[in-house]
């Protein structure tokens, strides 16, 4: 296969009127053209013929006549020149070899310069050198915001990946525990059918209720067994059992071991039960003690989900203003658990919080990708110890005279005095090519200086790094203090509430919430299942309030939000608004310009009932 150089080495010279189609040449002086058509030479390519093959030395100068030119990366990203357009190495380039072949699309015939004939070039021909100076400076900038967004897509696969997993986990418990649990409903209430059959005595029923209610509180928190310890104790267990007669003990002394039995609780279900009904007692209470313990597995591994939510909202900044007043902790702690897959391998995080630093305006968006940048920088630095798992990663803020200053330290192997000046520079980068681009510290920079402050980093080799950032900091000290679950509420009457969402599980749990606190609950979807039905049964029943979805099919709640503005604009001051997502600029844009309350998904009582009193 040729090489360009040789294809144009004795290709013969385009025409004036050739290369006057050619924008960057349309309007020179006659003498510059017929100079250009002189020393250019034109080649004809076929239909997928390679122009440049991958690699090869950067020597020509090409404006294309006819067709286009394309050509794929091994980062993915393409590129493709057309007609009357002029590419390739140009004066003042740094370009040495093409980084992937370039093929023609359809026919194509370019013109080439070999950059030997620059210097004449630009003498003959003066206007030419701002012209491609622009040209050069338009590519560079192009090119960086392309592979710059690529680095940003890149990194937010990885953290997209990471996210997946951490909630594939919890999901995956909740799913578990929720099969278990229908089991051992099955086997608590085949038992106590068992028991209601036989006649087990008033006495040991009432023995056997308690138990099963107290016994979270008896049994108290269970510390983790080593294999040996939950041997020896299945081994006892099993021997009673066996010599009680009992069926399946096998299967009942693991499950017994588990939620904290002893040999001493079972003799105490001995004394209070006859010997009969002591299998039976036994299976149903393994199977009570079970649900509770499941329970808490899925209360524990949706609260995982809703805390993995919250902090991709609140990471994210995407339901609030580009600028807003924000607690600096907040968007470290949410950037800690977005990252917290990357922690797992053993790195200890330690946190130095100085809690009085005030709230900073701030774009919190922007700022949550320096922390994202510097801390998977720091634990990619850490990886790379000879002992990972001995990896630590301290995160510090404090005040520093009228700025807030946050420290990302890692103790990894630090950053050589040789690089340790260009780290910030645009596409230095220590890391493979697949791997990084060099884009993301002076992200992080310009980040900073565009909020005002400074970056700076101090390293010794050997002894980690220590990432230093500095932002103005004038806001009045963070108040520290939450609502309290437990916070008195104020006193709210009766009220005759709609639900209207498309989601069975949120409407179910809304309105035993709302029952349980005395209020009269219709759920829409009973009788209509989006926005547009719910319009039907607001004109026949008067609501106090309204429960309305954001998101559902047909009708969703700004546009019920717009037919009650036109039809029934006194019930707009009766609307809450429910949402589980992060909030779309247009949402809300719609939001604060009609100020109608909402609910955050998951919800809590506290929530619910300070919004019904406040509405």
């Amino acid at each position: 296969m040729q090489t360009a150089g040789e294809k144009f080495a004795t290709a013969p010279h385009p025409s004036v009127e050739e290369l006057r189609s050619i924008q960057t040449f349309s309007d020179l002086p006659e003498d510059g053209l017929a100079w250009l058509a002189s020393h250019m030479n034109v080649v004809d390519l076929q239909s997928d013929e390679i122009s440049v093959a991958k690699g090869e030395s950067a020597d020509y100068m090409v404006a294309i006549l006819r067709g286009e030119l394309r050509a794929d990366f091994d980062s993915g990203r393409q590129w493709s020149a057309q007609a009357g357009l002029v590419t390739g190495y140009l004066p003042f380039s740094r370009l040495t070899h093409y980084p992937s072949a370039a093929r023609a699309y359809g026919p194509t015939r370019v013109a080439g310069l070999h950059k030997d004939r620059f210097p004449e070039m630009l003498q003959q021909v003066p206007l030419l050198q701002g012209r491609l100076v622009n040209l050069l400076a338009d590519r560079v900038r192009e090119s960086a915001n392309r592979d710059q967004q690529h680095e940003k897509l890149a990194a937010l696969g990885k953290l997209s990946a990471g996210l997946a997993h951490e909630l594939n986990n919890p999901a995956s418990s909740a799913r578990r525990a929720a099969d278990n649990l229908r089991k051992a409903l099955v086997s608590v209430r085949t038992a106590a059918l068992k028991l209601d059959r036989e006649g087990l005595p008033q006495d040991s029923r009432v023995f056997l209720s308690e138990l099963e209610r107290d016994w979270r509180e008896r049994a108290g928190p269970q510390t983790a067994l080593d294999s040996l310890e939950r041997s020896d104790r299945e081994e006892e267990l099993s021997a009673w059992l066996e010599q009680h007669r009992i069926e399946a003990a096998w299967d009942l002394a693991p499950a017994l071991v588990e939620l904290g039995c002893t040999g001493e609780t079972l003799n105490e279900i001995a004394r209070h039960v006859p010997a009969k009904f002591l299998n039976d007692v036994l299976v149903r209470m393994t199977a009570a003690f079970t649900i509770t313990r499941l329970a808490d597995e899925i209360e524990n591994s949706t609260a995982r989900i809703s805390e993995l939510v919250r902090s991709i909202k609140e990471y994210s900044y995407m339901d609030q203003m580009p600028e807003q007043r924000l607690d600096i902790h907040q968007g470290l702690e949410n950037t800690l658990i977005m990252l917290r897959h990357k922690t797992k391998s053993g790195i200890e995080v330690a946190r130095e919080y100085d809690r009085s630093l005030p709230e900073l305006r701030a774009r919190g968006g922007e700022l949550n990708q320096v922390w994202t940048n510097l801390i998977v920088n720091a634990i990619d630095a850490i990886c790379q110890k000879e002992k990972p798992n001995e990896g630590k990663l301290t995160i510090r803020t404090m005040r520093d005279g009228n700025c807030a200053r946050v420290e990302i330290i890692d103790n990894g192997p630090g950053i050589p005095e040789g690089i340790k000046g260009r780290i910030f520079d645009p596409f230095f980068t220590t890391k493979p090519v697949a791997v990084g681009m060099g884009l993301g510290l002076p992200l992080c920079r310009g980040i900073v200086e565009g909020h005002g402050g400074l970056i700076r980093v101090q390293s010794q080799p050997g002894q980690g790094a220590n990432f230093r950032i500095e932002l103005p900091a004038g806001m009045a000290p963070l108040s520290l203090a939450r609502p309290s679950a437990t916070a008195e509420m104020p006193t709210v009457h009766s009220k005759v509430i709609l639900i209207v969402d498309d989601e069975m599980g949120i409407r179910n749990v809304l309105a035993r919430l709302l029952r349980h606190d005395g209020h009269t609950v219709e759920t829409a979807a009973e009788t209509a299942a989006n926005g547009r039905l719910a319009l039907t049964k607001l004109q026949e029943q008067t609501f106090d309030l309204i429960f309305c979805d954001l998101r559902m099919p047909e009708l969703d709640g700004p546009g019920l939000y717009h037919e009650l503005e036109h039809h029934h604009p006194q019930l707009l001051q009766r609307m809450i608004f429910l949402t589980g997502d992060i909030i779309s600029p247009a949402t809300r844009v719609f939001l604060e310009r009609t100020r109608v309350p909402r609910l955050t998904k998951p919800i809590t009582i506290v929530e619910v009932r300070r919004v019904v009193g406040q509405t």
